[in-house]
């Protein structure tokens, strides 16, 4: 949701913001969002620097339902996060997020696996560089894209957590991300 909000008090009303809310209750395991036709069947939000930020697209996609996310950056260094819903891992014993990615060869684009905990804390678990993987286990490439593994098992027990793909590119540039998975594994 977005809320617009005032302050008032003596000295008067302060000039308006806009923020974004997370409310309700969280997703639970398994989550799946594959983009199909260019929807987004799940809550989740971007978030920039710069001019552009993800969008669903039919351009291009990891498998045969005609839809993924697509961060076209406008100038190097532009930054776009593709926020997932509020999520919870309750009753896990394992928690692997899997997601597939396309970048140009040779570009300077990076995403980064974020997660943010109710208390504000942001860690990074994640980074994938320039088709090169960091940290991660490469378990397939499909056409150009790339299906990437994440443990999220150490936020287990959390009341919930957001999970973060966020990515940095050069002038039109394109990074696609698809097919988000997250389930309890054993």
């Amino acid at each position: 949701h977005k809320w617009l909000i005032v302050a008032q008090n003596m000295a008067g009303m302060s000039d308006a913001a806009a923020a974004k809310v997370a409310t309700g209750e969280p997703y639970y395991l398994p989550y799946r969002e594959t983009f199909a036709m260019g929807k987004v069947k799940t809550m989740m939000w971007p978030e920039q620097t710069g001019v552009r930020s993800f969008n669903t697209s039919i351009e291009d996609a990891a498998g045969t339902d005609a839809g993924s996310m697509l961060f076209l950056p406008y100038r190097d260094g532009d930054a776009s996060s593709l926020n997932l819903c509020r999520l919870s891992l309750e009753g896990a014993r394992t928690a692997v997020m899997t997601f597939m990615h396309k970048c140009i060869v040779g570009s300077n684009a990076v995403i980064n696996v974020n997660v943010w905990e109710p208390n504000g804390e942001v860690t990074t678990l994640a980074t994938i560089a320039d088709g090169a993987t960091a940290n991660l286990q490469v378990s397939s490439v499909n056409e150009g894209w790339t299906r990437e593994k994440v443990d999220l098992s150490a936020f287990i027990g959390k009341p919930f957590i957001v999970v973060k793909l966020e990515a940095t590119g050069e002038d039109d540039m394109p990074v696609f991300i698809d097919d988000i998975m997250i389930d309890d594994v054993y």
